[in-house]
């Protein structure tokens, strides 16, 4: 979910916004990654999950000249 505002000074464009990540907070998984070691003697295998965000404020201002 996201809202902007731009405002128009002169020739100077500034954006001001507000967007919040996962806003149903869903527990969810953005990637996995899997890792295999040989140490010559033995494999070894590791997988970590990579959680997603739970409900984030992201803030931004943008300017265009």
């Amino acid at each position: 979910m996201a809202a902007n505002y731009n405002l128009q000074i002169q020739k100077i464009r500034i954006k001001l916004g507000l967007s919040v990540i996962n806003v149903l907070n869903h527990e969810n998984y953005n990637d996995i990654y899997s890792r295999d070691f040989n140490f010559e003697t033995t494999t070894f295998n590791e997988t970590t999950y990579v959680r997603s965000l739970g409900i984030t404020p992201n803030f931004f201002v943008s300017f265009q000249y």
